[in-house]
Parts: C-alpha cells; structure tokens; sequence
C-alpha cells in the first residue's frame, strides 16, 4: 500500500502540480515511505486522543509483522478531486497487481529513489528532474504557488 502511494503521488505531482497525500517521503531500504503515514504506523500510542479517535474508527492494524493496514469502511470518496480518484485507479490498475517484492525492484530503478541517502527525503526536484524542462518550470511554478498559500494560510491560523 505505501509503496502505490508513492506512485499516486508522483503521478498526481507531475499530471497536477501537487502530491495527493501531501506528505513527505523518505528513502528506507524497500522504497519511498510517507513520513506521516509512517508515524501513524509506528507511533500509534503516541497520538493525541482526537487522532487515535479518527484513526482507529476508520482503520485496522495487523498485530504481526506484516504491517497490515485495513480500512472498516467503504472510503468517502467525496473527500478526494476527480483527479486524486482518478489518478488513484490509475495507479492501482497499473502496479496493484504486482507483489510487493515487483514493486520494490520497479522503485528501486527510480531516479528520485537512486539519488537520495538512505533515510533522506526524496526531493520533488529528483521526482520530477526527467521531465521536459518547460513543464518542470511549470510544475515549479505551481508548486511555489501552492506553497505560499499553505504558508500564508499557516500564519492566518498563528493569529
């Protein structure tokens, strides 16, 4: 599952302008991993009691090694964009029906992956470094944009 959201962030990133889980990926020895999700997966007594709430009304986790995440309900697709459930199929039609070792080897070839230090973040710059230069300017653009909303909205909730 984590490995797919990597691939539907890519995607949405480079088709749209901005990752669909707006989180942060760091490079582990078996592929991308969000850094949220990742807390949430491994620190789930650490969360506030509103998180924990939210978190376990909607999802189950696996008491052994296999790390199993489960959602108890149908998705509320409602809180997604056209894009993101498109994007979502997508991604799902195209490596959902690889094994994870499959998936493992596919990101490993990527160069976002390559160029980053093993627990590093993977830069945007290195996912998005392959493509045709007027449309990495585009995609800069948009995201400096997006980023100085998130900012300025950040700030407004400082007040």
């Amino acid at each position: 599952m984590v490995k797919l959201l990597y691939y539907i962030d890519k995607i949405h990133l480079i088709e749209y302008g901005r990752f669909v889980t707006n989180d942060t990926y760091i490079k582990l020895p078996y592929g991308p991993v969000p850094t949220k999700t990742l807390d949430i997966i491994n620190s789930k007594s650490n969360l506030f009691e509103d998180e924990k709430k939210y978190i376990f009304k909607y999802l189950s986790f696996s008491n052994d090694n296999t790390r199993t995440i489960t959602s108890k309900t149908e998705p509320d697709l409602n809180e997604l964009s056209k894009s993101e459930i498109a994007v979502i199929d997508s991604v799902i039609k195209d490596y959902g029906k690889y094994p994870a070792n499959k998936l493992v080897d596919l990101i490993h070839q990527e160069n976002a992956y390559k160029k980053a230090g093993n627990h590093d973040c993977i830069s945007i710059l290195d996912i998005i470094a392959d493509l045709p230069d007027d449309r990495k300017t585009e995609l800069l653009e948009i995201i400096q944009e997006d980023s100085e909303t998130n900012q300025i909205l950040h700030d407004f909730k400082l007040c």
